[in-house]
């Protein structure tokens, strides 16, 4: 009889320990899908992958189909909210007097009949992505310049892009997503970003509240301003109109700190520049 070979055991054992676990996995892998059967898609969400255990499987290329949709609405009263997962939202002023809606992306009609789901109720209009329907969501939207009110942004890798707006509250917060601001104006803008850019030109932001964790804030301010942002690795580079000197209170444990703009003693200017980051970079020029 022929000895098997040293290799040949190592194969062996290697292919039952392999089945093995395999066994124990797919035994496991049943019980937690049981216990909660959106497992799978909350996995996927989150980490951007795509998983097939058993032929089950999330939307394909062959259940999407291209897709556009329209709304009109009267515009709200108070608030306008954003409810985003990875879609690309593009607000303006336009010319009509509703709020005009357009949505193009990739649609699996078996999960949601539309590309957003949209909802007036009192004094806000809510628009929302529709959990795990969508792929390559664009969302352009008009308002009319009555509305000047509270806007209200929720995103997790999507790109926010708001163009011209005048509103009494501005809120962005995001994860991946990066967020633009173009000649907007604004008495209170609260900006929240995980690892998301944000960029703001030509604006008039009275006071900026905010954080960051490695994303960077840009701004581009047309007057003096109230800022109060902290940062962990993120840089901040205000760039501030000339006019009353502010106060400012800049640190950095490891980062740069450069201030090209002076500062008033303290209680001596309505304008308070509050910025602290852990690596971070400042700039003020």
């Amino acid at each position: 009889m022929k000895q098997i070979s040293v290799f040949a055991k190592v194969f062996v054992g290697a292919a039952i320990l392999t089945v093995l676990f395999l066994s124990i996995a797919s035994y496991a892998g049943g019980k937690a899908l049981e216990q909660d059967p959106n497992l799978i898609s909350n996995i996927e969400k989150r980490y951007n992958v795509t998983i097939r255990l058993g032929g089950m499987s999330s939307s394909t290329p062959d259940s999407l189909s291209a897709t556009s949709d329209t709304w009109n609405f009267a515009p709200p009263t108070k608030v306008l909210s954003i409810k985003n997962v990875a879609g690309n939202f593009h607000l303006k002023v336009g010319t009509s007097k509703e709020v005009l809606i357009t949505a193009k992306g990739n649609l699996d009609k078996k999960k949601a009949s539309r590309l957003l789901d949209v909802v007036a109720a009192g004094d806000t209009l809510t628009i929302q992505e529709p959990d795990d329907a969508v792929q390559k969501l664009e969302v352009y939207i008009e308002v009319p310049s009555s509305f000047q009110q509270e806007l209200n942004v929720t995103t997790v890798k999507g790109d926010t892009n708001i163009e011209g707006l005048n509103l009494e509250k501005l809120v962005v917060a995001s994860v991946s997503g990066d967020t633009n601001l173009n000649r907007v104006d604004a008495k209170v803008t609260d900006l929240k970003t995980v690892s998301g850019e944000v960029e703001a030109e030509q604006v008039n932001l009275q006071q900026i509240e905010g954080s960051s964790v490695s994303g960077d804030l840009k701004v581009s301010n047309n007057k003096p301003m109230t800022v109060k942002f902290k940062s962990v690795s993120g840089d901040v580079k205000l760039q501030i109109a000339q006019g009353e000197k502010a106060f400012y209170n800049l640190h950095s444990l490891s980062g740069k700190v450069e201030n090209k703009l002076g500062s008033a003693g303290a209680g001596k200017s309505a304008f308070t520049v509050d910025i602290k980051t852990t690596s971070g970079d400042i700039e003020i020029e």
